[in-house]
């Protein structure tokens, strides 16, 4: 197995790297799409509307977490989700600046 370089690499890269990853499966994109209908859950909420097993959506919940997508709060005894507004705006920023940079590119 080789050695990762990731560290050769910008830090704002870098997260990059991490949060496309995050988003390269269909049940995280899909809580996320859930998160930006009802702006809260808890994983039981998911899990009635997800069907994936509870480890199986625990594992992709700490993925998004990870990420930077998701913050979480304890109330009750309960895990609380949101996204994170901050992550979602910086990466809308570097896709949209991505995008002008191509559009310029092209001319």
């Amino acid at each position: 197995m080789g050695v990762s370089k990731a560290y050769i690499f910008q830090p704002e890269l870098q997260l990059l790297s991490v949060q496309f990853h995050a988003l390269g499966h269909p049940a995280r994109l899909s809580i996320l799409e859930y998160l930006m209908v009802y702006e809260t859950t808890t994983a039981v909420e998911l899990l009635s509307w997800i069907p994936l097993s509870q480890p199986t959506l625990s594992h992709h919940i700490q993925v998004l977490h990870r990420a930077g997508f998701l913050q979480s709060i304890v109330k009750k005894n309960k895990y609380i989700l949101s996204r994170d507004e901050h992550t979602m705006r910086f990466l809308q920023t570097y896709i949209n600046e991505q995008t002008l940079s191509r559009q310029f590119k092209s001319r």
